[in-house]
């Protein structure tokens, strides 16, 4: 217990944060804090300190924690996003590609994400889908998609996958050999 709070309170004390650094390809010292900037907002505006201390909490006691990253619409009339972080509230709700090699896991080809909700919440989330969550198993098979569809509750999963493209870069030199 001890030991873990040491680490935890370590880490509250040296918070993690993205830092931008200008480094080649004409970036430049102005850039970087301008993007500094639109990074800090979206931390302040998703409260992300809360999600990355809960994440390093569940790192020290469970072994495994994550932050979400994404984007939503500003609002219902708009078709602005914004980007935000937040937290994972339950690890094992998190399922990596098997064949993931780092640890930090960004070598992953695919993920997925569940999240339980009351049907209620459900069908006003969702409402083109609401006629799913009166289903006992919604995928045909009772024994292995069962605990997807309670009483209660409906299993809702987000799935992510990388989609590797070919692309041709070219490089263009004019007449004075610059490029």
């Amino acid at each position: 217990e001890q030991h873990c709070l040491q680490v935890i309170n370590d880490g509250r004390q040296n918070k993690p944060s993205v830092v931008i650094r200008p480094t080649g390809g004409g970036a430049t010292y102005e850039a970087a804090q301008v993007l500094q900037a639109i990074i800090k907002h979206i931390e302040y505006r998703s409260n992300a300190e809360v999600a990355y201390d809960r994440a390093l909490d569940r790192i020290v006691t469970r072994g495994i924690g994550y932050i979400r990253l994404g984007t939503r619409y500003v609002d219902n009339t708009s078709f602005d996003q914004e980007i935000y972080i937040a937290e994972v509230y339950d690890p094992r709700c998190v399922y990596l590609d098997t064949n993931v090699k780092e640890i930090d896991g960004l070598d992953a080809g695919w993920a997925f994400y569940f999240e339980d909700m009351a049907k209620s919440v459900y069908k006003n989330k969702y409402p083109k889908f609401a006629h799913i969550a009166g289903q006992q198993s919604p995928l045909g098979n009772a024994q292995m998609w069962g605990t997807w569809i309670t009483p209660f509750k409906v299993r809702v999963a987000e799935y992510w996958r990388k989609l590797s493209e070919k692309d041709t870069l070219y490089l263009i030199v004019d007449a004075d050999g610059n490029e």
